[in-house]
């Protein structure tokens, strides 16, 4: 393997990897939504997405990690069509907030992470 991917295969490996992270943490933690059932998982979900990412809630960082990795752990999609009435709304706060410093720094953090997959012999671009 030569060097780290670039582009969009680098961004996706880099983004399963927080989410492989983000996934054992929930898990070493309790799983505290595994007795949820589905549809109130679904609901839970769609309610912190948007008090997120449309009202910018930081206390619902963390509720977001945690419902996402368990609708993962069940191997279910994330109910998109859930929050779709909001994404207009979400759209037009991403533009407003446009920060180029978290872009740079996100760029950052994914060139660093590519770079140790890369140097401890592992193809970032391969799930697992």
């Amino acid at each position: 393997m030569s060097g780290p991917p670039a582009g969009e295969a680098g961004i996706h490996a880099y983004l399963r990897h927080q989410a492989e992270a983000r996934r054992a943490a929930y898990v070493a933690d309790g799983r505290r939504y595994a007795g949820l059932p589905q549809a109130g998982l679904e609901t839970a979900w769609a309610e912190a997405f948007v008090a997120m990412c449309l009202h910018g809630d930081p206390s619902r960082v963390r509720d977001l990690d945690d419902l996402t990795a368990e609708i993962g752990l069940r191997d279910r999609p994330v109910p998109a069509h859930l929050v779709a009435h909001a994404m207009p709304g979400i759209r037009a706060r991403a533009r407003q907030r446009l920060d180029l410093g978290f872009i740079a720094d996100f760029g950052e953090r994914v060139g660093a992470f590519l770079r140790q997959e890369t140097e401890d012999g592992r193809d970032p671009r391969v799930a697992g």
